[in-house]
């Protein structure tokens, strides 16, 4: 729940809320931002990475990572012709031994970063999860990133969550 007040207005409380920037003013000596309130516009998919899961084997030194992103609407993600990508990179000295995504996307990995692309949109209130295997030695401050790249065809109102470092620590 979002919870604000406005000078001269009354107090407000919205359990979805969408924020966009209609105009930024730089002048620093003012620090104003009109901002809109309501619902995400039509046609957009708010897509993020909404979970991470990591396990460690230090007997094979590999971590597994298990990451799950979300498409909170109000559209659908994507269609055959423009499609959804799941991408992953990470350093060089850990290898990417396996990638696997849900049946409707398509993956594919060299030796440090891959892809999975949709077959078919991911709908609004959808979710998807995907598992890659990183072969060590590990090295402190190195971690896998991944993403989401979203179609063309459907704007993410909130794109600043669509990507994430995968740097917590193995359990």
């Amino acid at each position: 729940t979002l919870n604000g007040s406005v000078t001269g207005a009354e107090s407000w409380s919205s359990p979805s809320v969408y924020l966009s920037s209609e105009a930024i003013d730089f002048n620093g000596l003012n620090e104003h931002a009109t901002l809109n309130l309501g619902p995400a516009p039509a046609g957009t998919a708010d897509l993020r990475v909404s979970d991470v899961q990591v396990s460690h084997d230090p007997s094979t030194d590999q971590r597994r990572y298990t990451v799950t992103i979300t498409n909170a609407g109000p559209a659908a993600a994507g269609s055959a012709e423009d499609r959804l990508e799941f991408v992953l990179d990470g350093p060089q000295s850990a290898l990417l031994v396996s990638l696997q995504g849900p049946p409707t996307f398509e993956c594919g990995f060299g030796t440090t970063s891959g892809y999975c692309y949709s077959a078919e949109p991911l709908a609004s209130g959808a979710s998807a999860t995907f598992e890659f295997v990183r072969q060590g030695p590990f090295q402190d401050g190195q971690y896998p990133y991944v993403g989401i790249r979203a179609p063309i065809g459907t704007p993410d109102p909130n794109p600043q969550n669509n990507f994430r470092y995968l740097d917590a620590p193995p359990p």
